[in-house]
C-alpha cells in the first residue's frame, strides 16, 4: 500500500513509543466493560496488547499488513491470543457483539467523507452490545496550526530506526482546505545518511459541535466528553476530544 514508511509497523512503534497515560485510560475503560473488546484501526497492537495482558479478550482490525504483522509478532512473544483481522473499518462484519469498541489516536480522521463516517457508525452499532460503550479519541482542532504556511516545513518528530540504529527526522508541510475540511500534509522523512523520502497524509478535521451532532444523528448518546486522558472535562482549549458513547 502507499505510504510505506508511515505505515511500517516497526517504524510506527519506534515513533509512537510511550503514551503511558493513554494506555492507562484504555485499559481502565476496557476492564469496566462487560464482554469482549474490539479495537478499530488497531495498528501494531500498541493498545490492544496491554488490554489483552489485563485479561480481556481482544479483537483488532486494521487495513495495513505491516501493522498487523508487527502486532501478531509482539502478541506471540507475550503468548497472548488476540484475533487480528485485516479489513476496512467501513466494511467489517464479525458476526458478534462487543462490550467495548474503540477507535483511538485520531484514526477516524482518515475517513474523509461524512458518508464514510456514517458507514463506520452503522458497523459499530451492529457490533456493540445493548449496554456497551463506544469510544473515539481525536484532537481538538487548533486554527493556528491549521493556518500554518503550506510552503514551510515544520519539525514533526525524530526517532531511531531499531533495525538500523540510525535516526530519522520527520518534517511536515500542511495544506488545509477550508471547503473539504481536509488537511493535506506532506511528510519529509530525512535519513541520517542524507536520503529523503516524501509521503502524504490527508486527515479530516472534525470540529467539536460538528462531531457532537454527527454522533447524535447517528444514534449515539454522549455519556462523557473528556479533554484529555486524565478525564478532565472537555473545554474550549482542550487538546483532545475523547468520547464515551452509548446507543440511544
Amino acid at each position: 500500500m502507499a505510504n510505506e514508511l508511515l505505515y511500517d509497523g516497526v517504524l510506527y512503534d519506534a515513533l509512537r513509543g510511550g503514551y503511558e497515560s493513554e494506555l492507562e485510560f484504555w485499559i481502565t475503560e476496557a476492564n469496566k466493560s462487560e464482554g469482549d473488546v474490539l479495537e478499530l484501526c488497531c495498528g501494531t497492537g500498541r493498545v490492544a496488547i496491554p488490554i489483552a495482558e489485563s485479561g480481556k479478550n481482544v479483537t483488532g482490525i486494521d487495513i495495513s499488513d505491516s501493522m498487523l504483522e508487527q502486532g501478531k509478532k509482539k502478541a506471540s512473544e507475550k503468548n497472548l491470543k488476540i484475533e487480528w483481522i485485516k479489513s476496512d473499518i467501513r466494511e467489517f462484519d464479525l458476526g458478534k457483539k462487543f462490550g467495548m469498541i474503540y477507535i483511538p489516536f485520531n484514526s477516524i480522521l482518515h475517513l474523509h467523507k461524512t458518508s464514510d463516517i456514517e458507514q463506520l457508525f452503522s458497523n459499530v452499532k451492529r457490533h456493540l452490545t445493548k449496554d456497551g460503550r463506544f469510544y473515539i479519541s481525536i484532537f481538538n482542532p487548533n486554527l493556528q496550526v491549521l493556518s500554518r504556511d503550506p510552503n514551510t516545513r515544520f519539525f514533526h518528530a525524530k526517532f531511531v530506526n531499531p533495525e538500523t540504529g540510525k535516526s530519522i527526522t520527520i518534517e511536515e508541510s500542511p495544506n488545509y482546505d477550508n471547503k473539504t475540511q481536509i488537511n493535506n500534509i506532506t511528510l519529509y522523512f530525512e535519513f541520517e545518511d542524507g536520503y529523503e523520502k516524501t509521503e502524504s497524509l490527508s486527515i479530516r478535521i472534525l470540529y467539536p459541535q460538528e462531531i457532537d451532532m454527527l454522533l447524535h444523528y447517528n444514534g449515539f448518546k454522549i455519556e462523557s466528553k473528556f479533554g484529555d486522558y486524565k478525564r478532565n472535562q472537555f473545554e474550549s482549549d482542550s487538546g483532545l476530544q475523547i468520547f464515551e458513547l452509548s446507543l440511544r
